[in-house]
C-alpha cells in the first residue's frame, strides 16, 4: 500500500519578502473583516455579493481563468464551447465565492434556525453508523462544502476533519476557529493518517476532502480524473481498509428555494481484496458522476493536473508537466487495474 500522505519535509523556501508580509497582514485584516461583518447580512446579500466577487475574480485573475478553462477543457474536450466554458468558470468562481463567504456567515446559525437555510437528506443513515462507532466522511470541493460540513455539526455530527494549511498561518488560524464554531476538530496534514486511524479506534467520526492534487513529494497515487490523471490522496482508503469503518459520501447542490441541500448517501463498498488505491479510485468515481452533471458546481480554478504521464496524447492544461516519479505511479495504478480485469 503506497502512503498517501508523505512525511518528507517540502522543499526549503525563501523568506518573504516586504511585498508578502505587507500582503500577509492584509489578507488576515480582510478575514478578520468578513469574519465580523457577514454574520450580520441577510442571506440573499450574501448570495449578491458572492456573485459580484467570484465574477471579478474570474475576469480580472486571468491566471485562475485560464487554469479553470483549460481544466474544462482537458476534462470534457468539445463537448462545451468556448462560451460554455467560460460561463462554467465563471459560475464555478461564484460558487466557489459562496463557499467562503458561507463559512464566516455560518455564525448566524444555530440548531433553532438551521432549517430555514438548510435542508438534510439521509441523515438517519450518518447518525446510524456515526452511533455504530463513527464513519470516515468524504466529499469534494463541490457546492457549498464548507456550509455542508458547519451544518453537520449543527445536527450532532462532529468530526475530526483533515485541512490543508494556507500558505499565510493568520489566515489558516482564522479558518480554523471559523470550521471548529460548530463542534468539529481541524487537524493538519502532518502525521495525518495515524492521527484518524486514532480517531477512529475510538469510535468517533472523520472527514476528508478527497480530490486534493498532492505535490510529488507529499505521496499519493495516480487517481483516474476524468481520463486524465491526478496524483491524488489515498488516506481515505487507507483508513478504511485498516479500521473497517464504512465511507460515507456527503453532497450537497442549492435548492431553488435559496437553501442548500445536503445528502448523505448510503456507505460505499468494495470488493473483497481491494487495496487503498482501488478504495480511493473508486470513491472519486462516484463523485465524479456528480461534477459531470453540474460541472459548474465544482472548483475548476484549481491546478488538479499538476502531472501528466510522459506517454500520453491527452491533452493536459498548460501548468501541468512530466515526472518520473509520477510515470512510475501511472504504471502502478494501471497494473493494479490490470490485476482486478478477471
Amino acid at each position: 500500500m503506497q502512503a498517501s500522505m508523505s512525511n518528507a519535509p517540502p522543499p526549503p523556501t525563501a523568506p518573504p519578502s516586504r511585498w508578502k508580509r505587507f500582503r500577509g497582514w492584509l489578507e488576515v485584516a480582510g478575514c478578520q473583516l468578513a469574519f465580523r461583518l457577514l454574520p450580520c447580512l441577510p442571506r440573499p446579500m450574501i448570495r449578491a455579493l458572492a456573485v459580484v466577487a467570484g465574477s471579478l475574480f474570474h475576469w480580472f485573475d486571468r491566471r485562475s481563468r485560464r487554469v479553470a478553462l483549460e481544466n474544462l477543457q482537458a476534462a470534457f474536450g468539445d463537448q462545451y464551447t468556448d462560451q460554455q466554458r467560460d460561463r462554467i468558470a465563471r459560475r464555478s468562481a461564484c460558487h466557489f465565492a459562496l463557499t467562503f463567504f458561507d463559512l464566516f456567515w455560518a455564525r448566524h446559525l444555530s440548531s433553532e434556525n438551521l432549517e430555514r437555510y438548510v435542508k438534510f437528506e439521509g441523515l438517519e443513515i450518518l447518525q446510524q453508523h456515526d452511533q455504530a462507532g463513527g464513519v470516515i466522511g468524504i466529499c469534494i470541493h463541490y457546492g457549498a462544502y464548507e456550509l455542508a460540513a458547519y451544518a453537520c455539526g449543527f445536527r450532532g455530527i462532529e468530526a475530526t476533519m483533515l485541512a490543508r494549511d494556507f500558505k499565510n498561518p493568520g489566515v489558516t488560524a482564522l479558518f480554523t476557529q471559523a470550521r471548529e464554531a460548530s463542534g468539529h476538530h481541524i487537524i493538519p496534514r502532518e502525521k495525518a493518517l495515524r492521527r484518524m486511524l486514532g480517531v477512529l479506534r475510538k469510535g468517533q467520526t472523520v472527514g476528508l476532502m478527497m480530490d486534493l492534487a498532492l505535490k510529488l513529494h507529499e505521496g499519493g497515487f495516480a487517481q483516474d480524473c476524468f481520463g486524465l490523471k491526478m496524483n491524488a490522496t489515498a488516506i481515505h482508503g487507507a483508513l478504511h481498509l485498516k479500521t473497517g469503518r464504512p465511507l460515507l459520501p456527503i453532497s450537497n447542490e442549492p435548492l431553488p428555494d435559496g437553501r442548500r441541500l445536503v445528502r448523505l448517501h448510503e456507505p460505499l463498498r468494495f470488493p473483497p481484496g481491494s487495496t487503498a488505491e482501488q478504495v480511493s479510485q473508486g470513491c472519486w468515481n462516484f463523485f465524479e458522476e456528480q461534477v459531470r452533471a453540474k460541472p459548474e458546481l465544482w472548483l475548476w480554478s484549481y491546478r488538479h493536473f499538476r502531472y501528466k504521464p510522459s506517454n500520453t496524447d491527452r491533452f493536459y492544461p498548460w501548468y501541468a508537466h512530466e515526472a518520473e516519479v509520477f510515470d512510475e505511479r501511472v504504471e502502478a495504478a494501471e497494473g493494479r487495474q490490470l490485476n482486478r480485469e478477471p
